[in-house]
């Protein structure tokens, strides 16, 4: 999010959550997590990237992010599971 309005961008992410039936869309899930995390919500951002990970197993990406936001939260074990 280039203009750092990060609460402006997880009301989107939620919104569109919300709209799509069944809520099975990974990247949203991810992006949402990925704004909670990078606006120093890491903690708050776990659970997205859980629901990602839910829908999709082997999404790369999500196992990142939650690794990052693990060892933001001095984790570290649990980063180095990820």
């Amino acid at each position: 999010n280039v203009s750092r309005d990060y609460d402006a961008a997880v009301d989107s992410f939620e919104k569109a959550l919300r709209s799509k039936p069944g809520d099975d869309d990974y990247q949203l899930w991810n992006k949402l997590g990925a704004t909670l995390a990078n606006s120093g919500r890491s903690e708050r951002a776990l659970p997205a990237y859980h629901k990602a990970l839910q829908i999709k197993p082997k999404y790369a990406r999500a196992w990142l992010n939650m690794a990052i936001a693990h060892s933001n939260l001095h984790n570290y074990q649990e980063a180095a599971r990820c």
